[in-house]
């Protein structure tokens, strides 16, 4: 077996000096100048990096303007269609810009290019595709344009007075034609407008009763008409017409309706026009002659009737345009029923003559009318009904 001796360590001296004597100078300088020379290695590499760098990305540098290739590769297709398009034949036909301009951008884009940097090629591409794209789209439009401009233009047809009234309703009306104006516009009649009255009325619906007003008044070329109508100190109907007077009769140029439940509507007859509009609603109907709201009926119909008494025998009829202030508008026939006895409030009998208007569709209003003779006409009873609103109103004349 062998063993080895191991020298023993020496133990360490005391590197502390003796009291009363300072430490050498040289062990303190030792480590501030490897230091220094460290400092110094470290400064010359970054110089020498800093100094080689720019040479050594250079290259990179210079191959940039490489990608403007992708530019010569993008116009490739315009030079393929150059040949195709024609040239032309002399300067004033049409296309001829357009063709100049597609040229001139094909040689710009053949052109030799500086060197630009990737951005600025990316840009440049971008351009040059907008203007080829706006050269090619003229000249898909030119030969239109030219086959457009030398079309003949055919002689107009000479107009009849019936074409010219058509063509200015047609202009006037930009909606579609509803039943009522697709239909032949009603007759006008001759008429005698009644004085100024104020006729009060028992009102009853179903088995409630109440009171109703209708007021006429006209005066230098005007009119205002007023119905009102309540029962048990609740108000269920309010409706008012003004206008003036035309060769038709009277001739309303804004109706306003207010039902109980219901907020308020307007008719506008806009004469200048030749239109009827609506507050609520969007549509538009041409206005006929003659036509009339659903307020101002009463009157014109008494009118029309003591214009010529004798004319209005039983099976006759009379039609006119009525609208409403929700948007319809419709033609409404009154067939002559002859005279009838009629009782007035408090049981008194008079002879009146008899009208009715048959509701032409569902939830159309149903009238039937007494014109009283000493009384120009004027109703002296009247019964609405309308499916959708439940009982009929009844107005019966108070003398």
């Amino acid at each position: 077996m062998f063993t080895s001796r191991i020298p023993q360590r020496a133990p360490d001296r005391e590197l502390t000096s003796p009291p009363g004597r300072a430490q050498p100078a040289t062990s303190a300088r030792v480590p501030a100048l490897g230091l220094a020379l460290w400092a110094v290695a470290v400064l010359a590499l970054h110089g020498v990096l800093l100094t080689g760098w720019p040479a050594a990305v250079a290259p990179l540098r210079a191959d940039a303007p490489r990608v403007l290739t992708v530019r010569q590769l993008a116009a490739a297709p315009i030079a393929a269609r150059a040949p195709a398009v024609p040239e032309p034949s002399a300067p004033q036909r049409p296309g001829a810009v357009a063709r100049s301009s597609s040229t001139q951008a094909l040689q710009a884009s053949q052109a030799p290019m500086p060197a630009l940097t990737a951005l600025e090629a990316q840009a440049a591409l971008a351009a040059s595709a907008s203007t080829v794209a706006a050269a090619t789209t003229a000249q898909a439009a030119a030969p239109a344009t030219a086959a457009a401009a030398s079309a003949p233009v055919p002689a107009p047809a000479a107009a009849s007075d019936d074409d010219e009234t058509l063509q200015l309703a047609a202009a006037a009306a930009p909606r579609a034609a509803t039943p009522a104006a697709a239909a032949s516009a009603p007759p006008t009649y001759r008429t005698r407008i009644p004085p100024s009255a104020v006729l009060r009325y028992d009102l009853r619906r179903g088995a409630l009763g109440g009171e109703g007003e209708l007021r006429w008044q006209h005066d230098d070329g005007r009119y205002e008409l007023q119905l009102q109508g309540s029962v048990l100190g609740l108000s269920l109907l309010s409706q008012s017409s003004r206008g003036g007077f035309d060769a038709a009769g009277l001739a309303p140029e804004r109706f306003l309706d207010r039902r109980r439940g219901r907020e308020q509507r307007a008719a506008n007859f806009q004469r200048e026009r030749g239109l009827i509009t609506y507050s609520g609603d969007a549509a538009q109907h041409p206005l006929l002659a003659g036509a009339q709201d659903r307020l101002s009926w009463m009157v014109q119909l008494a009118a029309i009737v003591d214009a010529d008494p004798a004319r209005w025998q039983p099976g006759t009829q009379v039609e006119m345009a009525v609208t409403g202030s929700r948007g319809d508008s419709d033609v409404w026939t009154f067939t002559v029923s002859g005279r009838e006895a009629v009782e007035l409030a408090g049981g008194r009998p008079i002879e009146a003559l008899a009208l009715a208007r048959e509701p032409r569709k569902p939830h159309d209003t149903s009238v039937q009318v007494w014109l009283d003779p000493a009384r120009h006409h004027l109703p002296v009873r009247l019964r609405l009904s309308n499916g959708r609103d439940g009982d009929a109103l009844l107005f019966v004349l108070v003398p």
